[in-house]
């Protein structure tokens, strides 16, 4: 492990931070259910308090037990990728306490849970370590450390509120979506890298196991309704809003969710490991030279589309109130012609970050679609005027890029 000496090494650093951030996020997620699964297993599942107890003492007895075998499993795996595996398995485990009913499995659930805690809070603490200097190490454990006293003051009243506001299920699920892309994105990578399989080959591997997943999950039915339970968009918080803000609601959040994930995403970016993932996009034999391995790089920037496109989905079916089977069909054109927009239209604006763009390329996208409807064309032309405004976008920018050459 590289030590650094220098004194005056700054100590907020974007890696720092981004550890910080995750270990304060988890820590808030695992004492979420602190006040939260107690009431759950009284009220809902009715179980007796000596049984309550035992199932909330399985999560530390796990943890205790995972603790020292995630130290050895650090110093012999790449420790950013046991971080990224043991987060997303602690997200995943979420779903456990909804899928079963049987205080037993729950138990066992639980216990898993506290395994996969301890592995992640080990696992973040040497990489917190990693990117501290050694002469602001104190400094650096210490502000570390506050961000799980931090999450135990959180953790319990997010909890509350979150309950109280009548959407668990709606946030439950939401993350479960956004952990399960990620896992898609690891199987994907895993396929591409390790199996060494082409990886327009490898996706679709991926997408046609997901098909029959998807159809699983939907009680085998093609299309699924959801208009009983509550939802981000409707639930007592946003029932409890003020009429004149209701009409706008669903822009709202949606809005608030799409710019958390883009400052998370633009925070990360700058990270070392950000800076790793952009190199193995533009040129990946930098990441070659730095000594570091491509496939790794690869497989982690598709954990993280992936459950960026999952967080998409599970926030789009809860809009729409239903599920469909072959709702996502077009969504990777859609994607692309967002992003060719907004990095041909705003290239020369340097003062905004290619996420930005994007997001403003997507905009006026759906801008374009919607002017196109306006005019009389049928609902059913959508994939007709989609194709033909893809194809447009893509003359003009290889239009674009002769030119410059030409000029050059």
């Amino acid at each position: 492990m590289r030590r650094r000496l220098c004194p005056k090494e700054a100590l907020f650093t974007p890696s720092f931070i981004a550890v910080c951030s995750a270990n304060l996020l988890f820590f808030i997620a695992s004492f979420m259910m602190v006040p939260v699964l107690p009431i759950y297993l009284l009220d809902g599942l009715h179980a007796s308090k000596s049984v309550v107890g035992i199932i909330l003492s399985a999560y530390m007895i796990g943890a205790l037990v995972m603790r020292p075998i995630s130290g050895f499993l650090a110093d012999q795996f790449p420790r950013k990728m046991l971080f990224l595996v043991c987060g997303i398995l602690f997200a995943a485990q979420f779903e456990g306490y909804l899928l079963f009913n049987a205080l037993a499995l729950v138990g066992i659930v639980r216990a898993l849970h506290g395994m996969s805690f301890g592995a992640l809070s080990t696992s973040a603490a040497t990489l917190a370590v990693d990117v501290i200097p050694i002469a602001k190490l104190g400094t650096g454990i210490g502000l570390y450390g506050m961000m799980g006293s931090l999450a135990m003051a959180l953790g319990p009243m997010i909890g509350m509120l979150v309950l109280e506001a009548g959407s668990y299920d709606a946030v439950f699920i939401t993350a479960m979506g956004c952990a399960a892309g990620g896992i898609a994105g690891l199987i994907t990578g895993l396929i591409h890298v390790k199996c060494r399989v082409r990886d327009l080959l490898s996706g679709i591997i991926t997408m046609t196991g997901l098909y029959s997943i998807n159809l699983h999950i939907a009680q085998n039915k093609a299309n699924l309704p959801l208009f009983g339970g509550d939802t981000l968009f409707r639930n007592a918080f946003t029932k409890s809003l003020p009429k004149a803000i209701s009409p706008y609601t669903t822009l709202i959040i949606i809005f608030l969710i799409a710019l958390i994930a883009k400052i998370l995403l633009d925070l990360f970016l700058r990270t070392k490991c950000g800076y790793l993932l952009r190199a193995a996009g533009d040129n990946p034999s930098v990441v070659t030279t730095l000594s570091r391995d491509q496939g790794t790089v690869k497989i982690l920037g598709l954990i993280i589309a992936n459950a960026l496109v999952a967080l998409a989905g599970a926030v789009m079916c809860q809009q729409q109130r239903f599920f469909d089977i072959s709702m996502g069909t077009g969504t990777m054109v859609a994607g692309l012609a967002s992003v060719i927009i907004g990095t041909n239209l705003f290239r020369h604006a340097s003062f905004l970050r290619t996420t930005t763009m994007v997001l403003i390329g997507s905009i006026l996208y759906k801008a374009c679609v919607s002017i196109a409807i306006s005019f009389g064309l049928d609902a059913q032309d959508m994939k007709l005027i989609t194709a033909v405004l893809f194809l447009a976008i893509l003359v003009l920018s290889n239009t674009r890029k002769k030119k410059v050459r030409i000029h050059a």
